[in-house]
Order: structure tokens, then C-alpha cells, then sequence
């Protein structure tokens, strides 16, 4: 009688998976399908699935294509070079099925590698990264991303060249900024507005200006005018009959190199009690957009040194502005729980460690390559090898696991791990045997005849 159908096994079948993909390329577009898929059966001993590709010339889809390159929302976009150094079926970083195929020269196929390699973690691989890839101690491709992806946590973050995610500032940088291009802290040019808010005025320099009130442009001033922004005002005439001389009723403005000396921006009082503008142009700005005025003089900030060593956090530039540090360090660095960047240095750091994990200069755990033989050992504690919890065992013993170091010729053993015999019972029968373990009676492991019921031996 024919067991009930169960799709479990079809499910979890890798070549059903590549007999899907394939049917999936047939529903999207039926004339990719011409000649795609051959005659297939389903084995019934298994669950699982025998397809065949039939021989009419079209290709069999390649499921390891991987998808377009990534965009910065967290999708997973399969590694292009993931088979490298890889064998056998395989799950990549997306979790998708592909074929890595067999190993040259006879070599086995062992946990995914040709020649053994153990691939060490990718938590190790990716030390210091929280984006893009890195390759582990076996040559193979690892993402370094949340989930299998090389994108950063967070979807609006650049992932750096040395796998750290960089957020960017675009708000910050383009302010008193527009119709200009700048460069962002992640290296990412920038488009500021053409236009200023709050009624603000964009100057020939692409600095933004916020007009003053015409009742202080015009303090003491009478006639045509400028404005702090350089704009044209008409501050009007004079009381009581006094003359509008140069911009002044009753007085002789000082000329603005005399009220402005030592000032490169902002603005200053002449002596008719006028507001003078010190800048670029007439106005109060500085030359420059990417200047600000910092006391009456114009200053380039540097953000980049003001967040040399630290991490997120704010940090002052040079002109005295709070500047948010990145959460993530440059060249793969730690951030540390003082907002200092600590960069790793694992140089050395497993010499004469046999197993474990040790920690770095940085706090990081860093897991040392297993160096402990099987034979004298079954453990490792405080990066010492161990068997049965207790010291390794010497070069002529062998440990056994649940009991401890015997000798390999010991003939109460054996020469191998089982039930090790007690002062009362002295000599143990090997499996074979009939009566087989531990005997009171004695007998030689290689010649005892077992008489069958389990009492003695007889040599």
C-alpha cells in the first residue's frame, strides 16, 4: 500500500529546489521554458526528487547567478564569488541553493571545503565589520551583514570600504549652504537646495543669508541702502530737516574698512551708530560657503579630526561646532564603551594556545585555531587540553571519554576505551567474544576462549 503524500521531503530536497527555481523561470516566461525541463520522475523509496534535464541544447538554470547588486534596504544579495574554495550543495549567504560541485584531483569533499579546511566563524571572519564581506581562514567569501547581506543594520547607512557603516550627515552639511555640491562624512556628494528656508536669501557665494528686519538694517541710516544680505533697501528720509549725507542724517559715516578692521565677517557699529556689514560682498557672510563666522572672522571647519579617535558621540571642530561622531570606527576598529576607537590587533594573540578563545587589546574574543589531538584528549578548559575534565594524557595513553587516560597495551582495557576493570575483576574480554568485559577469572586478550556463561575465562 502506497504511504500517504507528504511534501516534507520534496520541500527539503536541494534538487527539488532546483527543479522549483526552474519551474519558476517557466510560470514568469513560457518561451524560456522551451526545451528547459526534460522528462523528471519522483522517487518514491526516498521522498525524494530524480529530475533529469532533457538533452535539447537550452542550459539548465544556473542557480547560483546571483541577483543585481544590492541596494542599501537590508536585501540580501548572493556573494558572486561564494563557490570559491567551496564544494558540494550548498546554502550561500541568502540562503539559496546552489551547486558548488566536486573537488580536483580526487580530493574529498569535507564540510564544504576540498582538503579539510574547517572554516573558522564568520563572527570571527568579520571582526570589526558590521557590512560588506571578508574572507575567512579556509579563502571562502562570508557577508559580514545582518542576515547574510553585506548592507548595514541600518537601511539609510553606507557601508565603507573596510566594512564599517557610515551615516550620513546631508542635513548637516548642506546647512547655510544651497545651489552647491558638497561631500558628505561617508564620502557621498551631496546636492544642497537651491533655495534657502525661512525666507532666507541664496548669495552669489551659495551661502545663505537671513535678512535682518528693515527697522535694524535701517538704525541710523537714511536713503538707498543694503540690507546685512547685500539686498537693496530704501531706509527713507530725515527728521527735522537734516540732510541724508552717505547714507546718515548729521554725521559722516566712517569708511568700512576703518569700522570693519580686524573683522572678516559678521558685522560692526561705525560711528554714526550704524550696524555695518563686514563680509563678502557687502554682506555679513564669509567668502567661502563651507566658512562660518566664528567672532567676526571666518573659519573652514574640520569635522574629520574633530572625530579622530572617537566614536559615537558629539565632538567640537575647530570653529567650535558640535560635530556627531559615526557609531562605527574606520579600519575596522572597536568601538569601546568610552566612545574611543580601539583598533584590533590579534597578531600573535593564539601563540602557545592550544584551544580556546583569548581576548584582544580591544575586549574582542578571538578563537584559536583547536590544536588538541583527539587521542590524548576529548576537551579544552582555560585554553588547556583536557581529558575527562582532568590534565591531558601522555603520549602513551589514549582518553577515554567518561573515564579518563589509559594506557594503550593496557591489557584491563584492552588497548582501547571501554569499561576499564576494577582490582576485583582485573582483565577485560574483548567484544568479540562471548562472555566479553570485565573477568574475575583472567584471561589474555588475544587467545582466552570464552566458555559462554559469563563466569570465567579459560586460557
Amino acid at each position: 500500500m502506497r504511504p500517504p503524500f507528504s511534501a516534507v521531503p520534496f520541500l527539503t530536497n536541494p534538487r527539488f529546489r532546483i527543479l522549483f527555481a526552474a519551474l519558476t523561470v517557466c510560470v514568469a516566461s513560457a518561451t524560456a521554458c522551451t526545451g528547459l525541463l526534460g522528462d523528471f520522475s519522483i522517487g518514491e523509496a526516498d521522498g525524494g526528487v530524480d529530475a533529469t534535464i532533457g538533452d535539447t541544447g537550452a542550459p539548465p538554470p544556473d542557480v547560483s547567478t546571483p541577483v543585481d547588486a544590492g541596494t542599501n534596504d537590508g536585501a540580501c544579495v548572493s556573494l558572486p564569488g561564494y563557490c570559491a574554495n567551496r564544494c558540494g550543495m550548498q546554502f550561500d549567504n541568502c540562503n539559496k541553493t546552489v551547486d558548488c560541485g566536486g573537488c580536483d584531483g580526487g580530493a574529498t569533499c569535507s564540510n564544504g571545503t576540498c582538503g579539510g579546511c574547517t572554516p573558522e566563524p564568520t563572527t570571527q571572519t568579520c571582526a570589526g565589520k558590521n557590512c560588506g564581506s571578508a574572507t575567512n581562514n579556509c579563502g571562502q567569501m562570508v557577508s559580514c551583514g545582518p542576515a547574510g547581506s553585506t548592507s548595514c543594520p541600518s537601511s539609510g547607512d553606507v557601508c565603507m570600504s573596510d566594512g564599517t557603516c557610515c551615516t550620513p550627515d546631508n542635513a548637516t552639511v548642506c546647512a547655510g549652504k544651497c545651489k552647491t555640491t558638497v561631500m558628505n562624512r561617508c564620502g557621498q556628494p551631496v546636492t544642497c537646495s537651491a533655495t534657502c528656508g525661512d525666507g532666507g536669501v541664496c548669495l552669489a557665494n551659495d551661502s545663505c543669508c537671513a535678512p535682518a528686519a528693515l527697522s535694524t538694517s535701517c538704525q541710523n541710516r537714511c536713503g538707498p541702502s543694503m540690507d546685512n544680505c547685500g539686498q537693496p533697501i530704501d531706509c527713507g528720509g530725515c527728521d527735522a530737516g537734516l540732510t541724508c549725507t552717505s547714507g546718515s542724517c548729521g554725521c559722516v559715516p566712517d569708511p568700512v574698512t576703518t569700522t570693519c578692521m580686524g573683522k572678516t565677517c559678521g558685522t560692526s557699529t561705525n560711528n554714526c551708530g550704524q550696524s555695518v556689514n563686514c563680509g563678502a560682498g557687502g554682506t555679513a557672510n564669509c567668502s567661502s560657503a563651507s566658512q562660518v563666522c566664528v567672532n567676526d572672522n571666518c573659519c573652514t571647519p574640520d569635522n574629520t579630526n574633530a572625530c579622530n579617535g572617537v566614536c559615537n558621540t558629539t565632538a567640537m571642530n575647530n570653529c567650535g561646532q558640535p560635530v556627531p561622531c559615526p557609531a562605527t570606527c574606520p579600519n575596522a576598529g572597536v568601538c569601546l564603551a568610552n566612545n574611543t576607537c580601539c583598533t584590533p590587533n590579534n597578531t600573535g594573540l593564539c601563540n602557545n594556545v592550544p584551544c580556546g578563545s583569548v581576548t584582544n587589546n580591544c575586549g574582542q574574543s578571538v578563537g584559536c585555531a583547536d590544536s588538541c589531538s583527539t587521542r590524548t584528549s576529548d576537551g579544552c578548559t582555560n585554553n588547556t587540553c583536557t581529558c575527562n575534565s582532568g590534565n591531558e594524557c601522555s603520549g602513551t595513553e589514549r582518553c577515554c571519554p567518561g573515564f579518563g587516560c589509559s594506557a594503550l597495551d593496557d591489557t584491563n582495557n584492552c588497548g582501547a576505551c571501554g569499561t576499564m576493570c576494577g582490582s576485583t575483576a582485573p582483565r577485560c574480554c574483548p567484544s568479540f567474544l562471548l562472555d566479553s568485559g570485565c573477568r574475575p577469572g583472567g584471561c589474555t586478550c588475544v587467545t582466552c576462549q570464552c566458555l559462554g556463561n559469563g563466569t570465567s575465562c579459560t586460557p
